[in-house]
């Protein structure tokens, strides 16, 4: 069981579970999550979205490609 000895916790959005932050909330803690992003982490579970043109030939976003602006309100909305 998950017990909250901090008011807000930052946490990783695709590292942690609903149960985390339902037992940080429970606790009467609020979890805050975070992402990268403008960099393409190939290990996480969204890589696979990206083009290779989202990030030619290095780990930064092109930030003008509307794929990238999808896939970032897509994590903004956890509903990828």
């Amino acid at each position: 069981m998950w017990v909250a000895t901090a008011s807000v916790y930052v946490i990783d959005l695709f590292l942690n579970s609903a149960a985390t932050t339902a037992g940080i909330a429970a606790n009467g803690g609020y979890a805050v999550c975070h992402f990268n992003a403008g960099t393409y982490e190939d290990w996480q579970p969204d890589s696979g979205l990206f083009t290779a043109a989202d990030h030619p030939a290095s780990a930064w976003l092109d930030i003008r490609s509307s794929n990238v602006r999808s896939i970032m309100q897509k994590k903004f909305d956890a509903s990828f």
